[in-house]
């Protein structure tokens, strides 16, 4: 205002960690040539090491003012000075919070003037305030701002606008993206438009499923079916929306960068898109949306853009202003790391997913089954009347009190929201029905079916060691718990007043009304009356529920099979095997969480690469570690993937027995293109009809993409929470793709989808981002039990000994072998606990797993006899755990347990089996820890040991 008030140019950039002293010269020989003023935005978040070169260049100038100098020499340039010129620096600038709410208050009430100038002032100020500070608020706090408001503006009633053909697009595009008008929804569709035309730069803020990205979606779609509508009214005009993860690319790829070398400029995704808005001479209004996380390492760099000077500032010196119809519109979870300078630059729309629940999920889950499919062989699920009736009927049973079971009484091994878990019930109903006859659907049996494979999703039985969906998150004992309730509740619901008081009054707090026909209602395939109710599965060919144990196959395992190649079938792997072909083949994305050691990636690995159609699926394996990057993870995959056209990729297309014949008669056709005669004439236009028919036959054959990723939530945090490998994932499964990085264009990649697996939260992995996971079925893998167990590794020595040329006495020792690891293993567990001193007390599955290895090392003869196997065995066990012991307390102990694991299960005296070990020394005959430092078990006859 200054420099407009004396008529000098005054020029506004905002600062960054990526400025250094080259472009800063640049700026000062502009400034002393001109005479122009600079305002430095956000000085102090220069580097130090370039600020004191800054200060140079500045004191340079300084003294040529100060001495009047008509030129001076700066930097080796000889520059006329004019002495009008000056720098300014702001720092700290959280300060303009209130101002910048009080100027956006009254530039709302501007417009309102201008718009609808018949109100009286102190009604268009009210209005102003509530439409720029109403939607920000949580539903707690409206009643108190609405209690402020009628204190202040006493009497005065403030009416709401005509809105009518805008509700009326609004309910249209709705209904045409499937998606429930709710009256909520609508009213934070409303609160960003007029959040649009008050702020240039807002943020639609909240955690997933509370509506977000399908809000400014459907405000674009509404704005284009109105302009097409009402042509001539300004208010109505297309939008054209360009979506950046700001996370999934580094600050140099965002903004731009200068080549460490040849220091030539590149420009970033965002400079480019936003350039590309700007100069845009179309009047649509124009959204840059960063779908993102807000933090102060990218967004500091926007402060021009927010404020009132409406410019990006790139290190390279250009200035770009922003056209009038551009909106900066950012989509973050939350504001945790924002800094109050952004936070005050920007309108707030906050979007509660409990204002919404879980019933729109439903509803347009249920109106997308009503659409028959077009072809009889595509997978879709089609549902009539009665069968859409009754799975509302079922969602108003069951689902109300079993989400409240999950949230009052069990914890969750990893968090989700109520509607992550219907979608997850949906997505498995749904695999299921597809699964059920045509010439059932309809019918009473495919009822039948219907409440059956409904209540077998809810329960999942069908998934091993978890309940999914609505109790898959939990752990064993509270998956049993949750199976304990379910089946106490569909037998009578008088168990919400008697038994589970809790779960009872939490219906209440969530305004459940009861279901009054469900008193005596029972299903037509009842659950099974005995045993876990995650022990059986629901066939839909034999119409009744079975045990999983009666499902598996004898299993032999293949001679000569290396220890790890070793996947002995159990109620675990058959389970997880139907689960995740089940919705991998329906195209959904799947996320398997459990401790380290319980085999999720061998498990997915053996499913995908194995179990699953070469021909019709393409796998890409990736694994995270606390290094790798969002670069390293896209080249990774874009390495896997095949260009379709220009702009978009996806897995290799199939190539038949056909494709190299096509290609001679192609080169052919080339070589032999100049001579001209009929007969080649018509040669050469079946060579074309026979590509394109062969293009087509491919196309129609293209393979299912599957990207892998284990260790999921391995890649270190950033200083300000995001994971950005994490970040480039959920923008391919948000938008579809990413922007490749060399030419920074849209990269759309069609036909793959995400198959995960990941470690709980702790020991070096994070909680990953809840607007990634809510996409996934997630399902929690716990510990095996201990029948599990003795199962895989009693198969695994069994076949190992009875392979080889052993004594009858050592076949007869597989299952003790296994009992006694199984038991030192537990008993190591409870008692050998991680402190900070002893922070590498901790114990897996694999532990046991090396132990059992370790056995299966010993080269097969029949001298070896029992007392050698007891030496193997407790040296294995030394090795694996005894080692890690750190004090004579714990070694003590583990010294005393193994002594009682030898008499227990191979019938031995410890002490005379290791009385070699004593060296003469006497201590009553018994061995102590010291003497088993002295193990070392092998054969030294031999050149191969």
């Amino acid at each position: 205002d200054l420099g407009k008030a004396i008529a000098i140019q005054c020029v506004v950039t905002n600062c960054s960690d990526g400025l250094d002293y080259l472009a800063m010269g640049k700026f000062f020989k502009g400034l002393a040539s001109s005479g122009a003023w600079a305002c430095f935005d956000e000085f102090n978040r220069i580097q130090l090491e370039v600020l004191s070169v800054i200060a140079q260049q500045v004191l340079c100038i300084q003294i040529a003012k100060a001495q009047k100098a008509v030129t001076f020499m700066f930097e080796g340039t000889l520059l006329s000075l004019n002495p009008t010129c000056c720098p300014f620096i702001t720092m700290n600038p959280g300060t303009v919070s209130n101002v910048s709410s009080v100027m956006a208050v009254l530039r709302a009430a501007g417009n309102l003037k201008r718009s609808e100038g018949h109100l009286k002032e102190d009604t268009l100020v009210l209005r102003s305030i509530i439409d720029v500070n109403l939607p920000k608020f949580l539903s707690p706090d409206v009643p108190l701002f609405n209690g402020i408001t009628s204190d202040l503006f006493p009497g005065i009633i403030v009416e709401p606008p005509d809105r009518t053909d805008m509700l009326e697009a609004i309910h249209h595009v709705c209904s045409q993206m499937g998606l429930q008008a709710v009256p909520n929804f609508i009213e934070k569709v409303i609160q960003i438009y007029e959040m649009m035309i008050v702020r240039h730069g807002f943020m639609v803020v909240g955690m997933p499923f509370s509506g977000k990205s399908s809000s400014w979606k459907v405000l674009a779609d509404v704005l284009d079916t109105l302009h097409k509508k009402f042509p001539n009214d300004v208010r109505y005009t297309s939008v054209v929306v360009s979506v950046i993860n700001p996370k999934s690319v580094t600050m140099g790829q965002l903004y731009g960068q200068f080549d460490d070398v040849s220091h030539e400029w590149t420009d970033g995704v965002l400079a480019i898109n936003y350039r590309n808005l700007a100069t845009s001479p179309t009047p649509d209004r124009k959204w840059l949306l960063f779908d993102g996380p807000v933090d102060a390492v990218w967004i500091e760099n926007m402060n021009t853009v927010l404020d009132d000077n409406r410019k990006l500032c790139l290190m390279s010196g250009e200035i770009i202003a922003m056209s009038p119809v551009m909106s900066m519109m950012f989509e973050p979870m939350d504001l945790l790391v924002a800094s109050p300078a952004t936070v005050s630059r920007c309108g707030m729309i906050y979007m509660e997913p409990e204002q919404l629940g879980w019933q729109p999920l439903v509803d347009s889950w249920l109106d997308l089954t009503t659409i028959p499919p077009k072809d009889p062989t595509e997978r879709k699920l089609y549902l009539t009347d009665d069968q859409r009736a009754t799975v509302r009927t079922l969602t108003s049973w069951l689902v109300e009190p079993c989400l409240c079971f999950v949230r009052k009484e069990l914890i969750e091994l990893t968090t989700t929201v109520d509607a992550n878990l219907i979608q997850s019930l949906l997505h498995i109903f749904e695999a299921e029905m597809l699964n059920v006859k045509a010439a059932d659907v309809g019918t009473k049996k495919g009822l039948q079916h219907l409440e059956s494979l409904f209540v077998f999703a809810l329960v999942s039985p069908k998934h091993a060691g978890f309940t999914w969906s609505i109790g898959a998150t939990s752990s064993t004992d509270g998956r049993t718990r949750f199976c304990e309730f379910l089946r106490a509740y569909m037998e009578s619901m008088q168990v919400l007043t008697t038994k589970f008081v809790i779960v009872g009054r939490a219906l209440q707090v969530r305004n459940w009304t009861k279901p009054t026909a469900f008193d005596t209602y029972t299903l037509a395939f009842p659950l099974p009356t005995k045993g876990n109710l995650h022990d059986y599965m629901y066939a839909v060919d034999d119409a009744k529920w079975i045990r999983w144990e009666d499902t598996l196959k004898e299993y032999t395992i293949p001679p000569a099979s290396p220890f790890s190649a070793i996947v002995v079938p159990t109620t675990y792997t058959a389970q997880l095997e139907c689960l995740v072909t089940l919705l991998v083949t329906c195209k959904r994305k799947v996320l398997v969480c459990g401790p380290t050691g319980t085999g999720k990636s061998c498990y997915l690995n053996g499913i995908l690469n194995e179990k699953l159609s070469a021909e019709h699926f393409s796998v890409i394996m990736l694994s995270f570690s606390a290094k790798t990057s969002a670069y390293m993870t896209q080249n990774i995959i874009d390495g896997k993937l095949d260009k379709r056209r220009k702009g978009v990729y996806g897995p290799p297309v199939g190539k038949g027995a056909g494709y190299d014949l096509i290609c001679i008669l192609v080169s052919c056709v080339h070589e032999y293109c100049d001579v001209v005669c009929e007969a080649l004439v018509i040669f050469q236009q079946c060579v074309q009809s026979l590509c394109i028919a062969y293009r087509s036959y491919c196309c129609s054959f293209t393979l299912d993409g599957i990207i892998f990723v284990d260790d999921l939530n391995m890649p270190q945090i950033e200083t300000y929470g995001a994971q950005p490998p994490i970040e480039l994932m959920r923008q391919f499964v948000d938008s579809g793709g990413w922007y490749d990085l060399k030419e920074m264009t849209w990269q759309k990649i069609v036909d793959t989808i995400v198959v995960t697996a990941m470690g709980p939260p702790g020991g070096g992995r994070n909680t990953i981002s809840p607007r990634f996971q809510r996409h996934f079925n997630v399902f929690c893998f716990s510990e095996f039990d201990d029948a599990t167990l003795v199962r895989i590794f009693s198969t695994i020595v069994a076949w190992y000994f009875n392979s080889g040329p052993f004594l009858p006495e050592i076949r007869k020792l597989a299952d003790a072998v296994v009992a006694a690891t199984l038991e030192t293993y537990q008993n190591a567990m409870k008692v050998l606990l991680p402190t900070p001193k002893k922070s590498h007390y901790t114990f897996n599955l694999r532990d046991f797993s090396r132990v059992i290895q370790g056995i299966m090392l010993i080269p097969a003869s029949d001298d070896f006899n029992t007392t050698g196997l007891v030496k193997l065995w407790v040296h294995e066990s030394l090795r694996v755990i005894g080692d890690r012991l750190i004090d004579d307390e714990g070694r003590a102990w583990f010294c005393e347990f193994q002594r009682k694991m030898v008499a227990k299960h191979f019938s031995a005296n410890f002490d005379k089996v290791f009385v070699s070990l004593k060296r003469g020394r006497d201590n009553g005959g018994a061995i102590t820890p010291q003497d088993m430092r002295n193990l070392f078990f092998g054969d030294y006859r031999y050149t191969y040991s």
